[in-house]
């Protein structure tokens, strides 16, 4: 669903946006970077997982940030893992969406857990502490 601001202004806010701008006017390419940050809801930490999608257009370029998931920062592993892999079929999906407007995406399109440092143990630099 395109939103309000890319209807009045025509500047793409989200990945709605950026896809409908691609399918009229054409990309040159994708770049993917995951993102991460920590958010509090009261006495819990979540580390939120997300992707930013940095769109090259022949007139311009555009960013629009998507949330993936989130992993707990007091969890166990196997809440952290399945965070992980949440957040890892999330970004396929929305990676397969633009692929299959024949769009290029270069960047972290391996996922959260392919080396870059989402991933670990609580004991690992990748999760602050609480």
């Amino acid at each position: 669903m395109k939103s309000l601001r890319y209807r009045l202004s025509g500047r793409p806010r989200t990945l709605d946006d950026c896809l409908d701008l691609a399918g009229k006017h054409g990309v040159e390419s994708v770049t993917v970077e995951l993102v991460q940050r920590p958010l509090s809801y009261g006495y819990d930490v979540v580390l939120e997982l997300a992707g930013r999608f940095h769109w090259s257009f022949a007139d311009g370029t555009a960013c629009c940030r998507v949330p993936m998931g989130g992993i707990p920062v007091g969890g166990d592993s196997a809440a952290k893992q399945r965070g992980l892999r949440e957040a890892n079929l999330r970004l396929a999906k929305c990676i397969s969406t633009i692929e299959a407007l024949k769009i290029p995406v270069r960047g972290d399109v391996a996922g959260f857990d392919s080396g870059n440092g989402f991933a670990g143990d609580p004991g690992e630099k990748a999760f602050p502490e609480t």
